[in-house]
């Protein structure tokens, strides 16, 4: 069950569309789920609820989410929606190895996306296995921006209490146990950036030598 920011509204989801990053749901009205009405929202609006459901809601709502689990098991055996899913997958897990490796004390940081999706994952890094199992994306390397794509804008930079904290390199690895790992490096900015950002970025990694 989850919950609609800023509203009184619960609800079940049906499908989930990653390339819209929207959701088609199942309403709970007065403690009962409306099978007949389906209303979209997106992904960003929706959060997580644990809710105890009661009697009629309750059996309904344990149908409905093995009707939705299976539609995507159905899903999944399309290669284009099975890619898509991947895709949105690894791209979740990076955006929350980010958002840790932000808030940790450490300039670096080692993350691990558990074992990979041959048929998407290579594709999605242009890696190779044996000959290319290790790519990195970074200011030096100066393709930073590649990322972009898979993580959407912005999605390098944290600004809090006047200092940028951005990230100026990820490697990413396929190991010999078929895993995807890497490491993420940080450094700051003793000031907010807006703009073109990461040509300020590379100056002052220029002045201090790092590239």
């Amino acid at each position: 069950m989850y919950k609609v920011n800023g509203m009184e509204t619960e609800v079940i989801i049906s499908n989930i569309d990653l390339v819209k990053k929207t959701a088609v749901c199942w309403p709970k009205i007065h403690d009962k789920i409306e099978e007949e009405i389906t209303i979209t929202l997106k992904l960003s609006h929706l959060m997580k609820k644990d809710i105890v459901l009661k009697g009629a809601a309750k059996k309904l709502g344990t149908s409905l989410a093995k009707k939705a689990f299976k539609q995507t098991l159905a899903n999944l055996q399309d290669g284009s929606y099975r890619e898509r899913f991947r895709k949105q997958q690894v791209a979740d897990a990076l955006h929350r190895e980010v958002a840790a490796a932000f808030r940790a004390p450490s300039r670096r940081k080692n993350f691990d996306l558990g074992l990979m999706s041959l048929d998407v994952d290579l594709q999605i890094f242009g890696l190779a296995i044996p000959e290319s199992t290790s790519i990195e994306y970074s200011y030096i390397k100066n393709n930073i921006d590649k990322l972009d794509d898979l993580l959407g804008l912005r999605w390098d930079v944290h600004e809090q209490d006047g200092v940028t904290r951005y990230v100026t390199s990820v490697r990413v690895r396929a190991t010999q146990d078929l895993s995807l790992t890497g490491t993420i490096r940080i450094a700051d900015y003793e000031a907010v950036v807006t703009g073109k950002y990461r040509e300020v970025f590379r100056q002052h990694m220029n002045m201090s030598g790092t590239v």
